[in-house]
């Protein structure tokens, strides 16, 4: 599908994906079936061509619709996100953030970095004292609901622990390899970034959940996807559904 051919369905997707940032495979499944009923778009138009023609699009906006893996407290799964590409000097100055709030989240990028992907609210929180100019503790904990409110950041179900979203690995990709270099780790079967993912014990590889419950589909005894390495990762047990835990 051309460009051309951009219209009221696509409009009405790409407002419901601006209002989420991140949804589920299956929420846009979902969305992308309502709008093919609602505007009789039928199924001249699949889901890849569908999320193309709004790519092709917002592009000039330096903005996509990107697939990433989304790994939280409790879940692994695959997300859609809709992502700025714009990631120079030019656009950092143009942030909606202040430098203030720019310092908070190079302190909080580092803290998780530095901890294995997450650390404690508390501890998030009080990070405010560090960043220059200082701010305030209050400042501090409405700015970090403010980043999990736009999705910026997870928290787990008793809210007493943060984790950076797959939105923010992805707007945040360059950064961090920039930053952090051979430190950041990434699946080694779709070389995103993972940090809850499981973990090799000879070869410290690491792979999402999401990424091994595909790998070891039809597999009794994992072992690691790494090419050069295949050991077998007795600390991990195939569950009846396939779903390897833990």
């Amino acid at each position: 599908m051309a460009m051309d051919n951009y219209g009221d369905a696509h409009r009405y997707f790409l407002q419901y994906i601006t209002a989420k940032r991140i949804l589920t495979a299956s929420e846009v499944k979902s969305a992308y079936q309502f709008c093919c009923e609602k505007f009789n778009i039928g199924k001249s138009c699949d889901l890849k061509t569908f999320v193309m023609t709004i790519n092709q699009h917002i592009a000039v906006m330096g903005l996509t619709i990107k697939k990433y893996a989304q790994e939280d407290f409790d879940n692994s799964t695959q997300c859609f996100l809709l992502m700025n590409t714009w990631n120079n000097e030019a656009t950092r100055h143009a942030s909606v953030f202040t430098d203030q709030e720019l310092s908070y989240i190079r302190k909080l990028v580092d803290a998780l970095v530095n901890s294995g992907g997450t650390i404690s609210s508390t501890e998030a929180t009080n990070l405010a004292s560090h960043v220059v100019p200082k701010m305030k503790i209050a400042d501090g904990e409405a700015f970090i609901d403010r980043l999990t409110k736009n999705r910026w950041l997870f928290k787990d179900a008793d809210e007493q622990n943060v984790c950076l979203s797959p939105l923010a690995y992805a707007e945040l990709q360059t950064y961090l390899e920039e930053t952090y270099e051979d430190i950041i780790p990434k699946c080694v079967l779709c070389k995103l970034i993972t940090f809850m993912g499981y973990g090799c014990p000879t070869c410290e590889s690491r792979v999402h959940r999401m990424c091994a419950e595909i790998f070891w589909k039809e597999v009794n005894s994992p072992f690691c996807p790494q090419a050069n390495c295949k050991a077998s990762w007795n600390h991990l047990k195939v569950a009846p559904s396939k779903r390897l835990r833990s």
